[in-house]
């Protein structure tokens, strides 16, 4: 829970990153990624991935026999994926580019993926910067593509929503007295989807209701 809010804490840690996001995630963010990729994720996918940050999902993708494409602004985070690549073996299989999602209308092809996937990185963008980005994966994925996202929202129960703001209150005050900044929950994904033309077919929420997956197809406009 509140791993996007945490997040800028355990960047400070090469070492303590993945452990660390998975434990703010009380083991979920592990879970998750292995139910994208058996359940989403085919052989010979074309995957790319916005905020690749350490490589867990893309080396997941590629062992299935997907082909990734992640980029990431972050050059600590992009280091610590290229040396995990490596000793996985499937450094053919996955491209890094230190790259802002806000640039990829500049380097990216038209209709070049099969999926999108992006985990705990849209509730770190401005919501002009989420749009664009939905655009943006409409724009280079192929007919019937799909984008999947993970990422952190607000519970919709009262003990739930209570709960999580118990939690997350104090680690917004030590995110930034270490980092001077701080995140929000993503809010209305489904709506942003829709407008930027996609169609929702299979959303889930995980612990307190405070992660959600959600996975949209790229509907053809006339």
């Amino acid at each position: 829970m509140c791993s996007a809010v945490l997040m800028k804490i355990s960047e400070s840690s090469e070492r303590r990153y993945d452990a660390g996001i998975n434990l703010l995630t009380f083991g979920n963010e592990r879970k998750i990624k292995s139910k994208i990729v058996s359940e989403f994720i085919s052989e010979n996918d074309r995957i790319f991935e916005i905020g690749v940050g350490t490589g867990t999902l893309a080396i997941l993708c590629a062992e299935k026999g997907a082909h990734v494409t992640g980029i990431d602004i972050s050059k600590k985070m992009l280091r610590i994926a290229e040396r995990k690549i490596k000793e996985a073996g499937l450094a053919e299989k996955i491209e890094l580019r230190e790259m802002s999602v806000v640039e990829t209308d500049k380097h990216v092809p038209n209709n070049s993926f099969d999926k999108v996937v992006s985990t705990f990185v849209f509730s770190e963008l401005s919501e002009a910067e989420q749009l664009f980005a939905l655009r943006e994966s409409y724009r280079v994925l192929k007919p019937n593509g799909k984008i999947i996202i993970l990422d952190e929202v607000k519970p919709r129960s009262f003990w739930k929503k209570t709960l999580y703001y118990l939690i997350r209150v104090p680690l917004e005050l030590v995110t930034y007295l270490v980092a001077q900044t701080t995140t929000k929950p993503l809010k209305d994904i489904e709506g942003k989807l829709s407008t930027a033309h996609f169609k929702v077919e299979f959303t889930s929420r995980y612990f307190l209701d405070s992660l959600q997956l959600i996975v949209a197809s790229k509907e053809e406009t006339s």
